[in-house]
């Protein structure tokens, strides 16, 4: 029997959680910055829609609504990053929530289509950004070569994905890869915000010096633009996160819409049956 609303508890839970983390990120780095307001309040709605009792359907598309209205914005403020930086969140957040639907609904065939879209969206980000010429030339500096491991396990996972194609018996994995490509994410970014710290060391800075009061007494090397490129990484993968579960949700809500519409068409060719 497939499940009508399937980690409905969890979901609520779990925006709770992601939303005061997002929210204290918001707060610790907040020095006057709009785009930093703007998170904050964001967050600040995500985690109060997990105290109010909504229905299924209107968390999952409020919580997707709001976390890619963040996305977007994060898109066009002036944080230099590259395109497929730009891209790249959102081909984790459809594959992740493919992957959790594949799991959860094993004989669907949307799941595979949506698990096969998120991984083409990765795959391109992954092209554009250059990555693979990194097997050409690795040096023996850890900044060196651990960019190289992290394009190694991504390819990895998007290996393991290619398990949701197996039959309706298995799973395929789903639900650990859905998990494992959100913790990657984190640790991607997590990796970038430690290079670039070893970077600022060696020209006699510290990223260190961004957080909260540190900003303030050092407004000279955090400037606004440096402020702004550390928050988001810090904060990307929990939005990501969030909207993989709205995502997922929401296929789960169009899955159980289909599944009613198709029993009441059965009711229907049954009556008409019946009355023949």
């Amino acid at each position: 029997m497939e499940p009508i609303e399937p980690g409905k508890n969890a979901f609520r839970r779990w925006s709770a959680l992601l939303g005061a983390l997002g929210l204290s990120v918001g707060v610790t780095f907040l020095n006057g910055s709009l785009a930093l307001w703007f998170s904050s309040l964001l967050f600040s709605a995500l985690l109060s829609s997990s105290c109010l009792s909504l229905p299924y359907a209107w968390r999952a598309l409020s919580t997707l609504s709001l976390t890619s209205l963040w996305l977007l914005v994060s898109s066009v403020l002036p944080l230099d990053l590259p395109f497929y930086e730009k891209l790249l969140p959102w081909g984790l957040v459809v594959l992740s929530g493919g992957l959790a639907f594949r799991a959860t609904y094993r004989a669907s065939r949307r799941s595979r289509l949506v698990v096969a879209l998120g991984a083409l969206l990765v795959l391109i980000s992954a092209a554009l950004s250059g990555q693979f010429a990194l097997f050409s030339h690795v040096g023996t500096d850890w900044k060196s070569w651990a960019p190289l491991a992290d394009l190694c396990v991504l390819l990895l996972l998007l290996l393991l994905s290619s398990l949701a194609f197996m039959g309706a018996s298995s799973t395929g994995g789903g639900g650990y890869t859905s998990v494992a490509v959100l913790v990657w994410f984190a640790l991607h970014h997590a990796l970038h915000l430690g290079i670039a710290h070893a970077r600022s060391q060696a020209e006699g800075l510290s990223l260190l010096r961004c957080f909260g009061a540190w900003t303030r007494r050092h407004a000279g090397f955090c400037d606004a633009a440096t402020t702004g490129h550390v928050a988001y990484r810090l904060t990307v993968p929990l939005v990501a996160a969030l909207a993989a579960l709205a995502f997922f949700h929401l296929l789960a809500v169009a899955k159980s819409a289909s599944r009613r519409k198709a029993s009441a068409a059965k009711a229907g060719l049954r009556e008409s049956e019946d009355g023949a």
